[in-house]
Order: structure tokens, then sequence, then C-alpha cells
């Protein structure tokens, strides 16, 4: 019987974060991207439409 050759676990380890990373990449990318949109959205939408009156700031002349 042979035995399957063997390899040190660091290189395992290094492969299955190499998969993960390219696995998971396109996921995260396209999730912080809309993400980020929707927050820059609803952030200008608030903006534009605030629940309450604003109040005057009024500029104070030095005397």
């Amino acid at each position: 019987m042979h035995s399957p050759p063997t390899r040190p676990p660091e290189v395992g380890r290094l492969h299955e974060i190499g998969v993960r990373v390219l696995t998971w990449w396109p996921a995260k990318m396209t999730g912080t991207s809309l993400g980020m949109a929707a927050f820059f959205l609803v952030y200008f939408w608030v903006l534009r439409h605030p629940w309450q009156q604003r109040d005057e700031t009024h500029l104070l002349r030095a005397v």
C-alpha cells in the first residue's frame, strides 16, 4: 500500500485561506458596494427631508 503524500499543515491552511478569499471576495465586494450605496441614498434623503423644522442660527456681531 502506498500512503498519500503528506504536506506540512501550513500549506493546507494557506490553501484553505486562499480558497476562502477567492470564494467570498465577489460576495463581500458586492455587499459592501450595495451597503454603501444604500447608506448614502438614505443619508441624502434625510438631509432633504428632515423630521423637524431646522432652527436658524444667528451670527453674533463682535462689539
